[in-house]
């Protein structure tokens, strides 16, 4: 009879072990899958942002892509004045477009 309420206690105790051990597992299972859903949210949020951000400097070449022409001073040949202001050369504004397109297609 000793040996079989021993066993019993040990059995118990077993059992007690398992049983709280699965809990653990458990519950330390759902934590992780809260970590992970904040983590996934705050990235979620950071990509927004970043694509705004984004979209932001993809509106400003395009608000400030007219050129600015300065004007040079004025130059003199034989008493006529004469006034030359600086024009974009073709090269540059072809740079432009082609850069305006690859944003695009970012």
């Amino acid at each position: 009879m000793m040996t079989e309420e021993k066993n019993n206690k040990v059995i118990k105790i077993l059992i007690i072990v398992v049983i709280s051990l699965s809990i653990i597992i458990f519950f330390s299972g759902i934590l992780y899958i809260f970590n992970i859903q904040n983590k996934i949210t705050k990235l979620e949020k950071e990509q927004q942002e970043y694509q705004k951000r984004q979209l932001e400097t993809q509106n400003i070449p395009s608000i400030q892509s007219v050129p600015i022409i300065q004007s040079q001073p004025k130059k003199t040949l034989g008493g006529n004045q004469i006034r030359r202001t600086q024009v974009p050369s073709p090269r540059k504004v072809k740079n432009k477009k082609s850069l305006e397109k690859k944003k695009k297609k970012m």
